[in-house]
């Protein structure tokens, strides 16, 4: 008995020992397994295990925004939801694949109407082998929502949102052709998107989205937001409520001279600062897919054309720097003026007789205007234009500016000086044309056109501002200020009756022109009318040079056509600048009530809060002062007939929102 227990108790023994061996050596082969995975093979291990929990996208951060000289903003960007598929995902059931196509089927028949794409074609990338195909980048957020809502509710697999950057321009057509668009990559395709798209643009990123078990991107890991104080923006010499006036009078004008395109250019003319810049056709760049390149163009920079008249102005500078005359000499007008084989005739075909060069330029006759130019020569000529910054780009912060078109004095015929003289012969563009003009109101000094004002971080913490460009001094003051003085008379007693507007003394000059072909070796039959000018003359706060190009009314002129549309715009521009009349009486040309007393305080505005203000009593008072009153409610304006405010569109004492346009009629 005893023999058994010892027995039994050896086996136990060598069962312990073996136990105890076979463990020992699991351990072994445990622990070194071990070291092996976590030492030897530790980093593959770990970069293998990163790759497969994780997944890499570039993510760029939004673009820098634009904005006009009072902080309005033009142009901005915010984040949006993009929508994603991985098909493999789709395909999958608790982790196996599912060999039936049912719920890409029904995933397709769902989606198909708010992504606008056909369900046939969504279902063929729903069955694809990919991993990742974009649906729709950039979704309104009513379309995120909807697809939310469908993806939760009918718990669909493989459909993903991934965060980005949407452009917005939240003054839709507003300053189209300055501010361009970006494409779908978010790099700038026009305007000061493309000119400054390395500073605008976001800084791109790579990043790692944390996946799930089933190799799905964890949706917090996916949105990323981003320090606004770290983004780039532009400051514009720009102010909307300009742009606003220029682009209401464009569309006006239009309608009423059905003119195949049109461009306007408000500029101070003493710092170059460009105050609005429109054209016509426009595009919204909300929507820049719908429009083509027609009205893409920005014709202020990028078309080139015979100014005419307007162009008379720099021919008699020149002589008058060159003295060859005086203002007051006397030229015996025939009417019309023969050069070799060409033969030159006033635009009214009368001969005006003994008349002096002041007369000349103010009733733009064609035949004194040959005389200047041919006694000037085709090398001063030339010379003075190259001075006055034509045949070569002003440097404006815009794509595609032309450099314009002029003679090579050597290759100059007697007949080619002759055309040059009054305003053919010579191609510019609108931008280069009221630069040159704004010498005359700038006391002789050529000024630097330009559109960025300063550009800033999003803290507001200025990186580089724009300084006060040199003004070459082109020529003498006394000159500049008797071709003002000229140009006055052009407004008083010559062809610019038209932007006559009382209370304020205007210079200007009236054009007039043939149109060149397409190809350039001649003309079309069309015509451009213009109009330049600045107020107030002795001292002026704008300059307007208003393009038409082929109007289809009765006529053509541009004292007819350009002239109106300049007073348009420069009455509101002086009212808004709050410029007070120069005879202290607001007496404007449609005014003929002597009996109005302009009132010696102005409605102040009441704020509810930053977004509405409480509508004014406009009824009684003036154009001017209702425009006054509006903008400082920050209002705008639509007026209707002539003479005091007699009714408004929305009764005083409403709470409305700041920005609305009121209609007002005038009786």
């Amino acid at each position: 008995m005893q023999q058994k227990k010892i027995l039994k108790l050896n086996i136990a023994k060598k069962w312990l020992v073996l136990l105890t061996c076979l463990f020992l050596s699991l351990f072994l082969i445990a622990l070194s397994r071990l070291f092996y995975l976590q030492i030897i093979k530790g980093d593959s291990l770990e970069n293998e295990l990163r790759l497969r929990s994780s997944d890499v996208r570039k993510l760029t951060s939004p673009r820098g925004s634009i904005l006009d000289r009072n902080g309005q903003e033009l142009a901005v960007s915010l984040l949006t939801k993009s929508l994603y598929v991985d098909p493999h995902e789709m395909s999958l059931l608790d982790n196996k694949k599912v060999e039936g196509t049912e719920h890409q089927r029904l995933a397709a028949n769902l989606l198909a109407p708010i992504l606008k794409i056909k369900a046939d074609e969504l279902y063929k990338t729903f069955c694809s082998d990919a991993y990742f195909v974009w649906l729709k980048r950039k979704l309104e957020n009513s379309e995120y929502l909807q697809l939310e809502a469908i993806i939760k509710e009918h718990k669909l697999r493989g459909l993903h949102f991934q965060q980005e950057s949407k452009r917005y321009y939240p003054q839709g057509t507003l300053a189209a052709h300055i501010l361009g668009f970006v494409g779908s990559e978010d790099n700038g395709l026009d305007g000061l998107e493309l000119y400054f798209n390395n500073l605008l643009s976001g800084a791109q990123e790579e990043i790692h989205l944390q996946m799930d078990a089933h190799g799905r991107p964890i949706e917090d890991s996916v949105f990323r937001k981003f320090n606004p104080s770290k983004l780039n923006r532009l400051v514009l010499t720009i102010d909307h409520n300009i742009q606003y006036v220029v682009e209401r009078a464009l569309d006006s004008a239009l309608q009423k001279t059905k003119v195949q395109g049109a461009s306007v250019i408000v500029m101070n003319p003493k710092t170059g600062e460009i105050l609005a810049l429109s054209n016509r056709p426009t595009y919204d760049p909300n929507f820049f897919g719908k429009f083509s390149q027609k009205e893409f163009s920005n014709r202020a920079v990028s078309y080139i054309y015979e100014p005419g008249s307007t162009y008379k102005p720099l021919v008699m500078a020149a002589a008058l720097e060159e003295n060859i005359l005086s203002p007051t000499d006397m030229y015996d007008d025939k009417g019309k003026i023969t050069i070799l084989d060409r033969t030159i005739n006033n635009w009214d075909m009368e001969a005006h007789g003994p008349v002096t060069y002041a007369y000349i330029l103010t009733n733009s006759l064609n035949t004194g205007m040959v005389d200047m130019g041919m006694r000037l020569g085709g090398e001063r000529l030339t010379s003075y234009a190259k001075k006055f910054g034509l045949g070569k780009a002003t440097g404006i912060e815009l794509p595609g500016e032309e450099v314009g078109i002029l003679f090579d004095p050597k290759n100059m015929y007697p007949s080619n000086v002759a055309t040059m003289s009054i305003g053919q012969g010579v191609a510019l563009t609108s931008v280069q044309l009221i630069s040159a003009i704004a010498t005359i109101a700038n006391d002789g000094k050529l000024v630097q056109p330009h559109i960025v004002k300063r550009i800033e971080r999003g803290d507001g913490r200025v990186l580089k501002e724009e300084p006060l460009a040199t003004q070459p001094q082109i020529i003498k003051p006394e000159t500049a200020h008797t071709l003002r003085d000229i140009m006055e008379q052009v407004i008083l007693n010559g062809g610019g009756k038209n932007a006559k507007i009382e209370g304020y003394s205007i210079a200007g000059k009236t054009g007039t022109a043939q149109k060149l072909s397409s190809d350039g070796t001649g003309y079309d039959g069309g015509y451009i009318a213009s109009f330049v000018g600045f107020a107030p003359s002795k001292n002026p706060d704008f300059i307007v040079l208003v393009m038409l190009d082929n109007p289809q009314g009765a006529t053509y002129y541009g004292g007819q056509i350009a002239a109106p549309v300049f007073k348009e715009i420069m009455e509101q521009l002086l009212a808004l600048a709050e410029v007070p009349t120069e005879n202290n009486a607001f007496n404007l040309s449609f005014n003929k009530l002597p009996s109005y007393t302009p009132p010696t305080k102005l409605l102040q505005p009441i704020f509810p809060d930053d977004n509405s203000v409480i509508m004014p009593n406009l009824q009684g008072l003036m154009y001017r002062d209702v425009i006054v009153t509006l903008r400082r409610h920050r209002l705008f304006l639509n007026p209707s007939g002539s003479g005091l405010a007699h009714s408004q569109s929305i009764a005083a004492g409403e709470k409305i929102p700041v920005n609305t346009t009121i209609s007002v009629q005038f009786k």
